[in-house]
């Protein structure tokens, strides 16, 4: 076993054996369901789409094609290409305070998504950074500490996403630009 495997296999027992605690059991749980982002997910909608406009509709397009990158290319093609079993599935002792999953593991999807959105939202409205980077680690230290995913998982996530990220905002980009050369100009 490779020195960065059992790195990897230790930090995974000290996030999800050594932090072990009901409260934030119940925590994380809430954090790693997506259905408890709906309400929060429409009002930003809302919120880019009427307060921010143009720029936050520009965004949400942004939003909208990079969380299809993201989900598609990690959950339908990355995961299964590479066919790491989950920690919960490879190792003893175990926490697993959300149940189990039935997937495989390498990247962790939340992670990827997290930061395809959180990478969007920064390069339309960096003074938001602190805050995109705290949700983007508690939602990884979520899947890490409920047994789901070692840190490895969360941290090819992170980079993966951040990449699709990019280039989400720059195929908006190339649009906005595109669509700003067609109207005519006032003379």
């Amino acid at each position: 076993m490779s020195l960065l495997h059992r790195l990897d296999i230790a930090t995974f027992y000290a996030v999800n054996n050594g932090f072990s605690h009901p409260a934030l059991d119940v925590f994380f749980s809430f954090v790693t369901e997506l259905k408890n982002y709906l309400a929060p997910i429409a009002l930003l909608s809302a919120y880019l789409w009427f307060r921010k406009a143009p720029k936050g509709r520009y965004c949400l397009l942004a939003l909208l094609l990079c969380v299809g990158l993201t989900d598609g290319i990690s959950s339908h093609l990355v995961k299964h290409w590479v066919q790491r079993l989950r920690p919960c599935a490879a190792l003893p002792h175990v926490l697993m305070p959300h149940g189990d999953r039935n997937t495989f593991s390498f990247p962790s999807s939340h992670a990827v998504n997290i930061a395809g959105a959180m990478t969007v939202l920064a390069l339309y409205f960096p003074q938001g950074i602190p805050a995109y980077l705290a949700i983007a680690f508690i939602i990884g230290l979520s899947r890490v500490y409920l047994g789901l995913h070692y840190p490895s998982d969360v941290l090819a996530g992170y980079l993966l996403g951040g990449l699709l990220g990019m280039i989400a905002w720059r195929a908006v980009a190339w649009i906005e630009a595109a669509a700003s050369a067609r109207k005519p100009r006032e003379v």
